[in-house]
């Protein structure tokens, strides 16, 4: 998902940032019994400089109880290069990670694009098109002047002190809401999308190398998992360019079980599971496994590639909209249990009112004026199951 915003409102924000608390590791805290990585995406994830203040982030870990979380973050912008490529809006979360390291901040997800969604402000839809044609072309020939936007976020990479970071390059790229994710209508695809992945990975590897060689950066592939323009196994670069095989997943679906406007009773919700959720996600387990690496582009024989959920939500019930699940302690215990079970390095829970209701945070701010109010305080839209979520997924257990 995108968010947009501006370099001004980011700057503002930081100068809200509070000093370090005292104490920063949560006391009496163990980390969750699961065998992957747990992180989030949370509304201000551009703006939570200060891992030990009152930042969104750091009260978010508290909430549960964990004494290392990763973060997700995303360019913040996607009017030029520098902002969809350079990674400007991501240039705190290095220094926070090199300060407390890996066993409170082990992993960094990094949404990068491929490219702007046009030169010009203004442009029509099909001349953007256009010009995003033009790009995946000069970026599959390997243009010099467009891979210097992938050797300036490297720069920067090594610049800003990341330790461990996964860039979640292109994702979404097989949905047609944005432009450059319009590939059934440009040309010499998916070659050109697999020359371009290809040649950006060579440009970042090759730069923080030769800078940094104890930077450990690697590579999420992460379509969507349903609604989709394209046949996404088709435009998978192989192996070798990819570390990491991600997916989304809200718990709402497009075959009518969940009906709009209506909270559905636990049978429905189970049956929205079985019939609509699961086999989307068994899919991208199924891609990457060893017994199916023969479906892979580029696949190296008997490699199973590690997953990573890079988004996963609940879905508000609303009227005029899609069916979801609402309220549903059972679609966070499912999504536990499948996680459990299956080769998963990272998940991120999609924290954040952005694109519809998600939050199970019930947010809770010390202080007027710090954090995003957004979540408010009156406890969580879905109090069922952000109490299972908190169970399974925080670090102290009942």
């Amino acid at each position: 998902m995108k968010t947009n915003r501006s370099k001004i409102e980011i700057g503002a924000a930081f100068t809200l940032v509070l000093s370090l608390c005292a104490s920063l590791l949560i006391s009496k805290s163990v980390l969750a019994d699961t065998p992957f990585l747990q992180s989030a995406y949370l509304w201000t994830q551009a703006t939570d400089t200060e891992l030990g203040g009152n930042g969104d982030w750091s009260m978010y870990r508290a909430w549960l109880r964990l004494s290392r979380l990763g973060a997700e973050s995303d360019p913040g912008g996607w009017g030029s290069w520098a902002d969809t490529c350079e990674g400007w809006n991501n240039d705190k979360w290095g220094d926070q990670q090199t300060k407390y390291g890996a066993r409170v901040l082990p992993e960094i997800l990094l949404g990068i694009g491929s490219m702007p969604y046009d030169s010009t402000s203004g442009a029509t839809w099909e001349q953007k098109l256009k010009w995003e044609d033009k790009q995946w072309q000069l970026e599959a020939k390997n243009d010099p002047t467009v891979m210097q936007h992938f050797v300036n976020l490297e720069n920067h990479i090594v610049d800003w002190h990341y330790k461990n970071v996964i860039i979640r390059l292109d994702y979404e790229f097989d949905g047609g809401w944005d432009p450059y994710g319009n590939l059934n209508v440009m040309s010499d695809m998916p070659g050109n999308f697999i020359k371009s992945w290809q040649n950006i990975v060579i440009t970042v590897c090759k730069t923080v190398k030769a800078r940094d060689p104890k930077i450990k950066v690697k590579f999420l592939w992460n379509p969507t998992d349903s609604n989709v323009q394209v046949q996404s196994s088709k435009f998978y670069p192989g192996d070798a360019y990819v570390d990491y095989i991600g997916f989304y997943n809200y718990d709402s679906d497009y075959t009518g079980i969940y009906k709009s406007g209506v909270q559905p009773d636990e049978a429905t919700q189970q049956k929205a599971w079985t019939n609509s959720i699961l086999p989307r996600i068994k899919w991208f387990a199924d891609f990457a496994s060893a017994a199916g690496s023969s479906k892979r582009n580029g696949s190296i024989p008997g490699k199973s590639v590690p997953l990573i959920v890079g988004e996963w939500r609940l879905w508000q019930v609303a009227k005029d909209k899609r069916g979801a699940g609402g309220d549903n302690p059972l679609y966070i215990q499912h999504m536990f249990d499948w996680m459990m079970t299956h080769n998963v390095y990272m998940e991120c829970y999609f924290e954040t009112p952005a694109d519809g209701v998600s939050t199970l945070w019930p947010g809770g701010y010390p202080k007027k004026g710090s954090g995003n109010h957004s979540w408010g305080t009156a406890g969580s839209p879905y109090p069922k199951a952000a109490a299972k979520y908190r169970q399974l997924f925080g670090g102290v257990k009942k």
